[in-house]
């Protein structure tokens, strides 16, 4: 038998991702909207766009024609800030799509609600026993009340319902927790109370359409409510993420200083609107360290997230490009690009959508790289070269948020015989240089708040070989300043990385042995073994 589901904000972020998920699956989808352009997409995801609004009972009764499941999804999510529209969207807009469902046929329906039916909650382990658990906030209180209205009206007409309670839903398109986050952070407003080390549960969009998809078609889910999490992180590392997108300062406010200004908004509020503006208790959710296990899904519904933190911003980043939120490209300065190690990194960092400057002594040897790099002459050892190479950054309105620090060379010889020259050579290229390109680009990250500095050095930066002293003494260098940097600039949230690369099959390594048995060689029979 063919399946057939029927959608509700269907062109929103949550109402895309579950589409996508049906039409992989076999599934043919009618969707409800209310924009052209949101028709369009879901015509581009082969589904059938039906325009309409909850509160028309005739396009709820086209768009259910066939359906075996619909997923509710549509909602009032806090704009504009009006309770009617709440109470008409969240709890009557509810309780017609079901009673739609009815008429038409519908097997089961599936309820996306929220955690925040629960309210603030501060601390502890909160399943789904606890009791939905009204504060005065719109948002969550009308969902509750969605709920109750959605399991009586299904238990009145003998339909399947299965609710679903997400946390805080992120990913492409996401409002609340990805859009308005990241904007604020662009604008270089605080989003973070305290010292950002409380816990909020962040799931990405698709393991919610996934876990949707499950609850429609897994028998034992009827009449059942289910947590649909991710994984507990801290606001620093959440928001941390969306900072680093935007190249910008994660700002905070103090406690304190939040929930008095909380309170006399309330206050103020209150007496002129009937109800306050901001609710002191919400602000219980950036400091909680409250989870929300999926436990229960888990086990009747065999939903396991797919998708973690790392993985999930990336996409989000990827989208964000797309979408022309992301203000300005990411930009990395690579030295020793010319061949190697460098090269391949330069050609990566591109093809991830960096704006890449690729630098190398030898211009002529960068040309393969263009023009997927921006290429630079750049001599690490010369302050005029950099200072050449600044300009042209500066030129280019560049602002440079990843250095990577490739260029290097090994002159091997015995520290007896070698020359004093091919010493001070190695020092000035592998230790100088990368300090002199951190001393030149740490100040601007440094006022953006933002910037990071990766060192590439060696096992011989913790191992030493014979006839390899002075390029030892090079990277042990390197690492110790490294070391020193990465402490001076955390508290302005830059990171400074060392990478121990061992032996690589680049010219490199080939020059090094061929430089090798020439030393060797060089040094007199005394040092031949």
């Amino acid at each position: 038998m063919d399946r057939h589901a029927a959608v509700t904000g269907a062109g929103g972020s949550l109402g895309r991702a579950l589409v996508a998920q049906l039409v992989a699956e076999g599934w043919s989808v009618a969707g409800l909207v209310r924009r052209e352009r949101d028709a369009e997409a879901l015509r581009q995801l082969k589904a059938t766009p039906v325009m309409g609004d909850l509160r028309d009972t005739s396009s709820l009764a086209r768009l259910m024609s066939g359906a075996q499941v619909v997923f509710h999804l549509a909602a009032w999510m806090g704009k504009p800030a009006k309770g009617e529209l709440a109470h008409a969207i969240n709890v009557e807009g509810t309780r017609q799509v079901v009673q739609a469902a009815a008429a038409a046929q519908v097997k089961r329906v599936v309820l996306a609600s929220s955690i925040a039916v629960y309210g603030p909650v501060r601390d502890g382990v909160i399943t789904e026993e606890r009791a939905p658990w009204p504060v005065g906030d719109l948002y969550g209180d009308s969902k509750g009340q969605g709920e109750r209205v959605a399991r009586d009206e299904a238990d009145g007409l003998g339909l399947e319902l299965v609710i679903l309670r997400p946390t805080m839903i992120y990913g492409p398109a996401s409002p609340s927790w990805t859009v308005l986050p990241f904007e604020t952070i662009q604008r270089g407003l605080p989003i973070i109370i305290g010292d950002g080390n409380d816990l909020l549960d962040a799931v990405y969009v698709d393991d919610v359409a996934n876990a949707l998809v499950l609850a429609g078609r897994v028998p034992e889910a009827a009449g059942e409510s289910f947590n649909i999490s991710g994984a507990a992180v801290t606001w620093n590392d959440f928001m941390g993420a969306y900072a680093k997108m935007a190249g910008a300062k994660l700002r905070r406010v103090p406690a304190p200083l939040a929930w008095s200004g909380a309170r006399a908004a309330a206050a103020l509020t209150r007496p002129l609107l009937g109800r306050p503006v901001v609710i002191p208790e919400m602000l219980g959710v950036m400091t909680s360290r409250a989870t929300f296990p999926h436990d229960k899904a888990r086990r009747l519904l065999g939903y396991v997230p797919q998708v973690d933190l790392a993985e999930g911003m990336r996409r989000t980043e990827a989208w964000l490009h797309q979408a022309g939120l992301l203000r300005r490209p990411r930009v990395a300065l690579v030295t020793g690009a010319a061949s190697g190690l460098g090269q391949a990194v330069a050609r990566q960092l591109a093809e991830r959508g960096l704006v890449v400057y690729a630098s190398d002594i030898d211009i002529a040897a960068l040309a393969p790289l263009e023009p997927q790099v921006r290429v630079l002459a750049l001599d690490v050892t010369s302050a005029e070269s950099i200072e050449r190479a600044m300009a042209r950054l500066n030129e280019d309105q560049a602002q440079v948020d990843l250095l990577i620090n490739t260029a290097g060379i090994l002159r091997p010889g015995a520290l007896e015989a070698q020359a004093m020259s091919e010493i001070e050579q190695q020092l000035a290229v592998n230790t100088l240089g990368p300090l002199r390109l951190a001393k030149a680009l740490a100040p601007g990250m440094r006022r953006r708040g933002f910037g990071r500095i990766i060192n590439v050095s060696s096992t011989n930066g913790f191992l030493v070989t014979p006839f390899t002293g002075a390029y030892s003494a090079s990277k042990f260098a390197l690492e110790a300043f490294s070391d020193a940097l990465r402490l001076e600039l955390a508290p302005w949230g830059l990171e400074v990385g060392v990478v121990q690369p061992g032996a690589m099959k680049t010219p490199f390594a080939e020059s090094a042995k061929a430089a090798l048995r020439q030393e060797i060689g060089r040094s007199g029979p005394d040092w031949q073994g």
